[in-house]
């Protein structure tokens, strides 16, 4: 008899208590289940529709409203709203985050014009290499912008601004150029902007 409750007792010590053997399940199973999720994650592909330019300007009450000629703000008040609205493939697996991808990603983008800039920049040059990118007052470089937003992200705007002063007043006829992956062009429709050194 003695033998036997001693046995009990050390039965007793080496007993894991229920709680905490409940949380080690739930971690375990926490982990099989993030780890089944990674595995098992699709991506979801999209298809930009289109791209497009819009003039926009600070308002004095706040804000960004649109771009008016007639006013003949200079070139500093000037953000040009680039629109890209995507359509979307059905999602692989909803109980996991998505991967977002381009189904034909850009590979250069360009943002010319009919008229000079400056000397340095005639027209037809490349203007976005004295543009500024971005988006939620968070600034990217261009190749940040095409690989990780035209190409991988659910946001259909980004914002332009120009980083150098125009060399004299002109009406602008800008274009905006996307190359894709599969050597097809996609262009914007042009728009016409006045712009006036500041």
């Amino acid at each position: 008899m003695k033998n036997s409750s001693q046995n009990t007792g050390n039965s007793k010590n080496l007993m894991v208590p229920k709680s905490a053997f409940s949380k080690s399940m739930l971690t375990i199973l926490f982990f099989i289940v993030i780890s089944s999720c990674k595995e098992n994650c699709g991506v979801t592909f999209f298809e930009v529709l289109e791209i497009g330019l819009n003039p926009q300007t600070l308002q004095t009450t706040g804000g960004w409203g649109p771009w008016d000629d007639e006013n003949e703000l200079g070139i500093d008040r000037l953000l040009l709203s680039m629109e890209m609205p995507k359509n979307y493939s059905l999602i692989e697996n909803p109980e996991c985050p998505n991967t977002l991808r381009n189904s034909n990603p850009a590979v250069e983008f360009k943002l010319i014009s009919n008229k000079d800039f400056s000397p340095e920049y005639p027209a037809g040059s490349d203007l976005t290499a004295i543009m500024d990118f971005s988006f939620f007052l968070q600034d990217f470089t261009k190749e940040e912008f095409i690989n990780n937003h035209f190409n991988g992200s659910g946001w259909p705007h980004f914002h332009l601004t120009f980083n150098k002063n125009t060399a004299a007043q002109a009406l602008h006829s800008f274009i905006l150029i996307a190359q894709l992956e599969d050597g097809s062009i996609m262009e914007s429709t042009p728009v016409d902007v006045l712009l006036i050194p500041f």
